[in-house]
């Protein structure tokens, strides 16, 4: 078995002293195995994906699709989402220049924050909150400014962000909802109020909006409705459609942003897996009544 010298350890970027393991897959390791467990752990549906998706991925292979694919995903995949996004959302991205595919949400968090941040740089982070975005940021060398919203049953008020705003120079603020822990969500209202501070600043706003599918009562309204020149919306098929494992998420943003965003994904994943585009192409199209039914 290798041993790696001491000193050849002592070399490796110290920025990997501050990151931990993450302890949500630890504690998801040691409980999964106790009989009858309803897990809350991972973000992981209770459901199987559809029957057409899971045949979508199988006649890819069986159809020799074993080559690259296009950078920012299959075109069919990207219209899909596309269609999906304005369909649902009442949001207009072009397939051809404002999407790209990406391995799963995570990917997308991570490359769009490597593509605008730069070590230093503030990002305001409403907590309690997924832990990785703090991973994430750790790792770039940013600085998370953690904003804690318990005192306003979890939600981010347009006072707390303005407040912060002014006091902080951030470049950026993760916006997640369906939020992952708590479950809060905004109303159309609440959005447009905080859009109304966030326009007034050169500020990325990353919404993370991966649970979308998951608003029960209401209606989801994404913040790219109020904010579009702005949003980097970052969502996927993991969480609506069980498709967790088939790793397919995006990014939808303007244009410009799009390009920088995808050199980094190519530098990092090269392209995605056919056969998980394929399969995620069936389910965006087609599978939102078996979603919505619990087929």
């Amino acid at each position: 078995m290798p041993e790696i010298s001491a000193t050849l350890l002592n070399r490796i970027n110290p920025i990997m002293d501050t990151l931990k393991p993450a302890a949500i897959r630890a504690f998801d390791a040691q409980v999964s195995d106790v009989p009858g467990i309803i897990k809350l752990t991972i973000g992981e549906p209770d459901f199987d994906a559809p029957a057409k998706i899971k045949a979508a991925a199988v006649a890819s292979i069986k159809n020799n699709e074993s080559h690259y694919g296009k950078t920012r995903g299959s075109l069919a995949l990207r219209q899909a989402i596309s269609d999906f996004l304005r369909r649902k959302y009442e949001l207009d991205y072009s397939a051809d220049s404002e999407i790209i595919v990406t391995v799963g949400a995570m990917e997308a968090l991570e490359t769009s924050l490597r593509t605008i941040l730069k070590p230093g740089d503030e990002v305001i982070v409403p907590t309690p909150g997924y832990p990785m975005y703090l991973s994430i940021l750790k790792s770039l060398g940013a600085v998370p400014i953690c904003v804690n919203t318990a005192v306003n049953g979890f939600k981010l008020t347009p006072q707390q962000l303005a407040d912060e705003l002014y006091h902080h120079n951030a470049k950026a603020i993760i916006f997640n909802f369906p939020s992952n822990p708590t479950g809060v969500t905004y109303t159309a209202k609440e959005l447009a109020e905080l859009a109304a501070v966030m326009q007034q600043h050169d500020i990325f706003v990353l919404a993370d909006e991966i649970y979308s599918e998951f608003t029960y009562a209401d209606h989801h309204v994404s913040l790219a409705k109020y904010l579009p020149n702005q949003t980097i919306l970052v969502s996927g098929a993991s969480k609506a459609y069980a498709m967790t494992g088939y790793r397919v998420g995006f990014v939808s943003a303007p244009a410009p942003l799009i390009n920088e965003i995808t050199k980094f994904h190519q530098y990092t994943v090269t392209t995605h897996i056919n056969s998980s585009m394929a399969a995620a192409t069936v389910a965006f199209n087609e599978c939102d009544a078996a979603i919505s039914l619990g087929d």
